[in-house]
């Protein structure tokens, strides 16, 4: 009899454990597993907004104490991210198992299909590695804000994560700026597809601009000063040489997306460093595809329709990623 009761109380409490994922609770967790990785104040910002009249100190706390019962029923992941300048080290939150499982039951689907990848180990990485994906995380939110701000559609979001599933066909091959043959992998940091109405002559169509965005931390080395380097493959100016191998008809590309028509947004720190990559992409024969600025610029007021980007083979900062006509 004893036993019997002992099981009735622990169905009880995983019953009542199930209860406790409210719906914000559930969001969150959603949330994490399609980025893998979030600071508190990312979640917030996509799960919480701050409404008029609300707090943002309560909104804050409150926002940790969901990230907190979360971490201690063992839905989320977390440490510390170390940022020796700024004195601050915020947690950031990956999804475990159980998260996964609990998202795909409330929405009546698989763990897979909810973003749940068993060998992804990305609590483990480097702190440099974690800013660069955070910053990541970062950029498609400014870009779904600015989307729905401009009036325009984002049709696909492909991470980095899910375009290296099939490395094997992103394999190209091209020639370094020292000559040589190469092969690299070329794995965007994302690929956007955004879709905009236009009419012309009475007639109302559709142009997608498609964006394969690279954002640089301003570690990466810039130019292949001499032929000895150890890795040539990962400075920019392969990069861009890769790329332009990727573009060329019946390339790659082409294979991929049934297209060519496609753009290369570089993200960076500084307008310093914005500048040498631009003079080193078109140093090594890369052209107006690719386009730049810095994340400062890089809003979700501007991202989409504002004229903050530079172009390889301009002087002017005076681009807009998309233009609406009136």
């Amino acid at each position: 009899m004893r036993r019997k009761l002992e099981g009735v109380t622990l169905n009880e409490t995983k019953k009542q454990a199930k209860q406790k994922l409210t719906k914000v609770k559930i969001e969150i967790l959603a949330t994490v597993l399609k980025h893998r990785l979030l600071t508190a104040d990312q979640i917030q910002k996509r799960c919480l907004p701050l409404k008029d009249g609300q707090s943002p100190k309560g909104r804050q706390e409150y926002t940790r104490k969901l990230l907190r019962d979360l971490f201690n029923n063992k839905l989320l992941l977390r440490r510390k991210l170390i940022q020796p300048d700024l004195g601050n080290n915020p947690y950031v939150y990956a999804p475990t198992w159980s998260a996964a499982q609990a998202v795909a039951d409330a929405y009546g689907t698989t763990t897979e299909l909810v973003g749940y990848d068993p060998h992804d180990k990305v609590i483990t990485w480097t702190n440099e590695n974690l800013f660069h994906l955070l910053r990541e995380n970062d950029c498609h939110y400014i870009f779904e804000q600015s989307a729905a701000l401009s009036g325009i559609e984002l049709r696909e979001w492909h991470s980095d994560r899910t375009l290296a599933r099939d490395k094997a066909s992103r394999r190209v091959k091209y020639t370094g700026p020292h000559g040589g043959s190469y092969e690299k992998t070329l794995i965007p940091d994302g690929l956007y597809v955004f879709g905009h109405s236009v009419e012309v002559d009475g007639r109302t169509g559709t142009v997608l601009t498609r964006l394969f965005l690279e954002v640089d931390m301003g570690t990466q080395t810039i130019t292949q000063r001499n032929k000895t380097l150890k890795h040539p493959q990962r400075t920019w100016e392969h990069k861009v040489r890769s790329y332009m191998a990727y573009f060329q008809p019946s390339g790659l590309c082409e294979q991929h997306y049934q297209t060519t028509n496609a753009r290369v947004l570089v993200l960076t720190t500084s307008e310093l460093r914005l500048k040498r990559m631009m003079e080193a992409t078109e140093r090594v024969g890369g052209t107006d595809r690719f386009w730049f600025a810095t994340f400062e610029q890089f809003t979700p007021e501007s991202a989409l329709t504002q004229p903050i980007y530079w172009v390889a083979g301009s002087r002017e900062k005076e681009y807009a990623l998309i233009e609406l006509f009136a």
